[in-house]
């Protein structure tokens, strides 16, 4: 069965915590309207989002935030200033996609693409919860609705956490109390289930430092550590670009062959905010392939969404096999990846998370 999850440590009592509001309603391209407003030519694929999640956001009294061509339905108990905030980061997200990353020539591999359709530009639901019985009521409701989360005993998991992505069916879920700016975690999950559609499952380094790259690129810093259990530094968040280039300075940098044994829960953070290397190896990798090397990129995430759809079985816990994932990155990159990448980080230095714009062919409006 295929479900990735993000859980987000759960940090209770965090400065910044967001105004709740309690007054529910829809907005739409704005403005509040009743649903029997709603225009009779709206998307098929919104109208049904919206007729699904309705009934769980009247009953607790959520805000429905939505338009005609956004990528997400935004349901929220946070303010309303900071609810838009988000809401604007999915859209430039969609509309900047295929500026970080290439659109695919082949439809990915998924699993049970019923569920929630292989098109990117099908909307999914994106929750802001403030209070935890929402937040556990809404965990119980994804079970309830969906049998191979029944089969692990998901719900009960996810109440003790701070938030989750789904990619059957595709959803993002904020509980606030989340460290530093929320802003970093969700634009973090955006881009994982936003990538899912296009790319298909891929090994956890790969949807990790994509993550990364985007939210340094947008945000300027990175906040979003799946699984990570120890104490985050404020200097871990900046100079993401400048510890990768000084980190392939070394006498003897890490490989990029390495990444394949990374596994979530175990991101090493050293003492003042020194970065995991593995961490600073994905992010500088993923930025490589998206100023440079576009054409493997697509080659790579294919060949390991082809093995995680034949061989894995799309199970939520399977991994390309490490010797799987260095064959493929050796044959796609050819045997001087590391000094291709070496190369690459001398040159960038503090523009490595800037990525070029593509050409008119490569260009795609976005989910």
């Amino acid at each position: 069965m295929n479900v990735a999850l993000l859980f987000l440590p759960l940090l209770l009592g965090s400065p910044g915590a967001p105004e709740r509001v309690r007054d529910g309603g829809l907005w739409f391209e704005g403005r509040r309207i009743p649903f029997s407003k709603l225009p009779t030519d709206l998307p098929a694929a919104l109208r049904a989002l919206l007729d699904k999640e309705r009934p769980f956001a009247e009953e607790r009294g959520l805000r429905i935030y939505a338009k005609a061509k956004a990528p997400v339905v935004v349901i929220s108990e946070w303010g309303e200033s900071q609810t838009l905030k988000h809401f604007e980061d999915a859209e430039a997200l969609a509309a900047e996609f295929t500026r970080f990353f290439p659109e695919p020539k082949e439809p990915a591999p998924l699993a049970d693409e019923e569920i929630d359709g292989a098109d990117p530009s099908t909307p999914f639901p994106l929750f802001l919860i403030q209070t935890m019985p929402v937040y556990t009521a809404l965990a119980e409701k994804m079970e309830a609705e969906h049998e191979y989360l029944k089969e692990q005993g998901w719900a009960a998991r996810a109440a003790n956490l701070q938030g989750f992505h789904l990619y059957r069916p595709r959803i993002v879920v904020c509980l606030s109390g989340t460290y530093g700016d929320p802003r970093h975690w969700v634009l973090h999950e955006l881009v994982h289930v936003m990538a899912y559609p296009r790319y298909g499952r891929q090994p956890f380094w790969v949807e990790e430092g994509m993550a990364w790259f985007v939210e340094d690129a947008i945000l300027k810093g990175v906040f979003g550590f799946c699984y990570r259990s120890n104490f985050l530094w404020d200097a871990e968040k900046s100079g993401w670009s400048n510890d990768f280039a000084g980190l392939l300075r070394k006498d003897k940098p890490p490989s990029v062959l390495q990444l394949a044994s990374l596994r979530p829960g175990t991101y090493a953070a050293g003492d003042s905010g020194v970065k995991d290397p593995r961490a600073l190896l994905a992010y500088g990798f993923i930025a490589f392939c998206s100023n440079e090397r576009r054409g493997e990129f697509l080659a790579m995430m294919s060949a390991f969404a082809k093995d995680a759809a034949e061989v894995g079985e799309f199970e939520a816990s399977y991994e390309v096999p490490v010797e799987t994932q260095r064959k493929i990155l050796e044959a796609t990159f050819g045997p001087d990846l590391d000094k291709d990448l070496a190369s690459f980080a001398g040159r960038i230095g503090k523009e490595a998370s800037k990525p070029k714009t593509p050409s008119k062919a490569e260009r795609y409006p976005g989910g």
